[in-house]
């Protein structure tokens, strides 16, 4: 993928999320939530974010509550609603987490709001939210 100068930066999501950072010193993260790692590049090191639970949620989801339905179908249906739609919320926790939040004991939830005004019209609201919690967890890493 080429991430062999410093200040250059991949991201990828497959089961998991991963946003890796080529650097030419280490950084070290106080608080665990980024990775440090000498690079294969002599003289380079890699710092990491990565969330467990990013394409594993839409799998989990899509398997869970709407079991049959290609992702196309679900993603195109999604587009149509807003993040946050109906209150509800989705933590992507599903085995553990590692950044932002160093904690192999969280686990996933929907997490919905006391004032709803209508039940939700279908399984879209969590589809939407899934990609939507996956990329929260980067932001929130130390630059």
């Amino acid at each position: 993928m080429g991430i062999v100068a410093p200040g250059s930066v991949s991201a990828t999501i497959g089961t998991s999320g991963v946003v890796f950072a080529a650097t030419d010193r280490p950084t070290m993260d106080r608080l665990g939530r980024l990775h440090t790692f000498c690079h294969a590049v002599p003289a380079m090191w890699h710092v990491m974010g990565v969330t467990n639970g990013a394409g594993l949620s839409l799998r989990w989801l899509r398997d869970t509550f709407a079991a049959g339905v290609s992702y196309d179908e679900l993603t195109a249906e999604a587009a149509r609603v807003p993040a946050a739609s109906d209150g509800m919320l989705w933590a992507p926790y599903l085995f553990g987490e590692r950044t932002p939040h160093l904690d192999p004991e969280a686990r996933a939830a929907f997490v919905a709001s006391l004032h709803r005004t209508r039940a939700p019209t279908s399984s879209v609201p969590s589809w939407r939210e899934s990609p939507s919690a996956c990329a929260t967890r980067f932001p929130c890493s130390p630059n």
